[in-house]
């Protein structure tokens, strides 16, 4: 008997899917390169492509080291992309996948600058507080020194 995943394990169970299939391509990719290093070749190399033929509508999708060519008869998606984004609309729902992210560092920044310089201020007070005790026992030591070989 079984049962259909609910809407909450599904997402988790695709996001699951979506980053074993990054984390494969990227590891491919990178063994390609490391392979291209080793034998001293240096070719262009490519793990994920979709293009379009726009005379015969012929879409071809290479995904590692596998061509497969599909035309549609009827419309199925659409696949736009801007500058940021990657839009894929079929049945009514549309994904997005950006290309570009940005990341607002201003605030981490800012504290890490504000650590560096406690950092600072705690290295120069010890600094100061060593070399107060070295003088200390600067003195200390001359006078033992003193009484012992004297």
């Amino acid at each position: 008997m079984l049962i259909g995943l609910e809407a909450r394990d599904r997402v988790i169970f695709q996001r699951g899917l979506i980053a074993l299939i990054l984390i494969i391509v990227i590891g491919v990719g990178a063994a390609g390169r490391q392979l291209d290093e080793l034998t001293l070749t240096h070719c262009y190399g490519q793990a994920f492509n979709i293009t379009r033929n726009a005379k015969t509508g012929v879409y071809t999708a290479y995904l590692l080291g596998n061509d497969t060519a599909v035309k549609a008869v009827f419309p199925v998606a659409t696949l736009t992309s801007t500058y940021s984004s990657l839009n894929l609309e079929a049945e009514g729902r549309r994904v997005s996948l950006p290309l570009v992210i940005y990341v607002e560092v201003g605030p981490i920044i800012f504290w890490l600058n504000e650590w560096r310089k406690q950092f600072i201020d705690e290295a120069v007070e010890t600094k100061t507080e060593l070399l107060h005790y070295s003088r200390e026992l600067r003195v200390f030591l001359d006078e033992f020194f003193k009484s012992v070989f004297e």
